[in-house]
């Protein structure tokens, strides 16, 4: 027997989007730093510092969205936008601050942010092409969200 929950809407889909995208950065993050483990701790640890900054800057998308759903949607769109904009220019700033430090590989930071950040967006782009949100009629709790006269 399929269950409401099962076959009716997402229930959160910024929860979705989340999870869908952080499994497989983490999963990324954690092969990278065993490649970069055989370069030495330097290169394990570049790498796993450039994860979590992708996956901080990366994670901050779905959250910001939660705080703006009830926006309209060309302001939801450039409230994504922005926040896509600000999280890349975050991940140059941290890189550029990082890469003097000493302990910091450049190489290994760049290839964490950039192997985690396509597998977050990957799987980002899976979750969401998977969710079930309601375009139109009653949202999961019964609410009317549209009516006859708003067509």
């Amino acid at each position: 027997m399929i269950s409401a929950v099962e076959s009716g809407p997402t229930v959160s889909p910024a929860r979705a989007m989340l999870l869908g995208g952080a499994a497989p950065a983490a999963v990324v993050a954690v092969l990278t730093a065993a490649v970069g483990a055989l370069g030495g701790a330097g290169s394990a640890a570049s790498v796993l510092v450039g994860a979590v900054l992708a996956m901080a800057a990366l994670g901050a998308g779905p959250v910001l969205l939660v705080l703006v759903r009830d926006w309209s949607p060309p302001a939801v769109m450039a409230v994504a936008l922005v926040a896509w904009v600000l999280a890349v220019l975050a991940l140059a700033v941290a890189y550029l601050l990082l890469s003097p430090l000493p302990w910091v590989l450049g190489s290994w930071v760049a290839a964490g942010i950039i192997g985690t950040g396509l597998a977050w967006v990957a799987g980002q782009l899976r979750a969401t092409s998977r969710l079930r949100i309601l375009a139109f009629g009653t949202d999961p709790q019964g609410a009317e969200r549209l009516s006859g006269s708003d067509l």
